[in-house]
């Protein structure tokens, strides 16, 4: 009987100490080394490297989409799913970007629209060029009427609705730059 309770013991005590594995850490000031000096050799000591390069799969049409819920959303406007998680639990997935930013490999993912981007050393300015999908198109319930989505409708939301400090979009502050002055403008859209 005594042996029956040892074993339990013994066991918790290998697995305890079995755990206690020291693994090789890095000090902050080495890790601001290697971020200074480039990511790959801080991205090649990475233990975990769950992405292998491919590029994600597109959906197919059709199928069923299951979500939790916890509360009834109060709205489908992108405003208001600012302060509310119920509504931004449905809202998220009925709008897309007109770019997405890939961070492994540093580049801009068209979505609803393609960038160019043009540096201006000489008047120390940025301009991005987007171009929106020629699929594009307003669409109205229990009828097949279509409209074409424009760029004046990307500079309405962009100014009108975003940019009004009235309605207090948590995304109105980003759409101001610091400039190498101190000062801040405001990144405009022509």
């Amino acid at each position: 009987m005594k042996k029956w309770c040892v074993l339990p013991v013994v066991l918790f005590a290998f697995l305890l100490v079995s755990g206690c594995a020291r693994t090789e850490e890095m000090t902050l000031e080495e890790i601001d080394a290697l971020l200074a000096s480039g990511e790959n050799e801080l991205l090649s000591r990475t233990v975990s490297k769950p992405w292998r390069g491919e590029e994600f799969v597109p959906g197919v049409h059709g199928g069923v989409w299951n979500a939790s819920v916890s509360a009834d959303p109060k709205s489908f406007n992108l405003l208001v799913a600012e302060r509310d998680g119920s509504t931004a639990a449905i809202v998220a997935h009925m709008h897309d970007g007109l770019l997405d930013y890939n961070y492994v490999t540093h580049e801009f993912v068209p979505h609803a629209a393609e960038a160019e981007i043009e540096v201006h050393e000489d008047t120390q300015s940025l301009s991005v060029i987007f171009t929106l999908r020629d699929d594009l198109y307003w669409s109205f319930y229990n009828s097949d009427r279509r409209v074409k989505v424009t760029s004046d409708d990307v500079i309405f939301w962009y100014d009108e609705i975003q940019g009004d400090p009235a309605f207090q979009s948590s995304a109105y502050n980003s759409q101001f730059l610091t400039m190498p002055d101190g000062s801040q403008e405001r990144i405009t859209i022509r």
